[in-house]
């Protein structure tokens, strides 16, 4: 079965990540696309050719049939998303940090639980030092044991 999917947030990681790994992923029919920055979303959107959602509410999820959603917001707007998206009875997956308090951590997870919603958190490692030790010495690598494919 396949499921409609829709990312919030049209940013750096959704550009570079999300949109392609639900490309890529069979069991995804359709992707949409939310982001309070319209011009970047309709950007993205026509990049990617995606179809934008204007609102990111009930009666347009259920219209679109969308069952799952990837949060991948500024900080200070995840956990409202987050939040909103379970309660809309969306899986979600959404990008570290999701929360600055732990109550609130708890707050989707205990919502969650009750609707019987996938809720996971996903770690970029863009930061750490063992990838940017790697991204910088690449070259190196690849003079001494050949091409490096990801």
């Amino acid at each position: 079965m396949k499921v409609n999917a829709l990312i919030v947030g049209a940013g750096y990681f959704s550009q570079r990540i999300h949109i392609n790994a639900l490309k890529k992923n069979k069991k995804i029919k359709k992707i949409y696309l939310f982001d309070e920055r319209k011009k970047l979303q309709d950007l993205v959107a026509k990049r990617f050719n995606l179809e934008c959602v204007s609102n990111f509410n009930l009666k347009e999820i259920k219209e679109k049939k969308i069952e799952l959603t990837v949060i991948s917001f500024v900080r200070e707007l995840s956990f409202y998303y987050t939040q909103k998206a379970i309660k809309m009875n969306l899986h979600v997956l959404a990008e570290k940090p999701v929360v600055s308090k732990k109550e609130n951590l708890m707050k989707i997870i205990k919502e969650s639980k009750k609707r019987k919603r996938v809720f996971q958190i996903c770690y970029q490692k863009k930061f750490s030092p063992a990838i940017i030790f790697l991204k910088k010495n690449m070259h190196k690598m690849e003079k001494a044991y050949g091409s490096i494919k990801t």
